[in-house]
């Protein structure tokens, strides 16, 4: 059913975030208007989904819209910028929507 509490939105997901891979030595490149390649330090399928919520290193939050064909790259629309380096912590929120269901 329609949520009617909107709980999610007031929730701060990088607190339900869990780091299970770092960014790759390729680190990111932007690739249009507010888009980044952020390259994993390993394979991502599987592991991240398109529509989850990543920030990588905590200077990269938003929303997965692909996954390249190398399996280790996704693409990440984020409208607050995006200054993660190789290294940093890829930071995965988990679903918090389950909180209203």
């Amino acid at each position: 059913g329609a949520t009617s509490l909107d709980l999610a939105s007031s929730m701060d997901a990088d607190t339900f975030s869990s780091a299970v891979l770092s960014v790759g030595p390729s680190g990111v490149t932007s690739v249009g208007d507010s888009q980044y390649r952020i390259e994993a330090s390993g394979f991502v399928e599987g592991i991240i989904l398109v529509g989850d919520y990543v920030n990588p290193g905590q200077r990269c939050p938003g929303q997965v819209t692909s996954i390249e064909e190398d399996g280790k790259s996704i693409v990440v629309k984020s409208t607050s910028g995006c200054t993660s380096a190789s290294g940093d912590e890829l930071l995965v929120g988990s679903d918090i929507s389950i909180i209203e269901s």
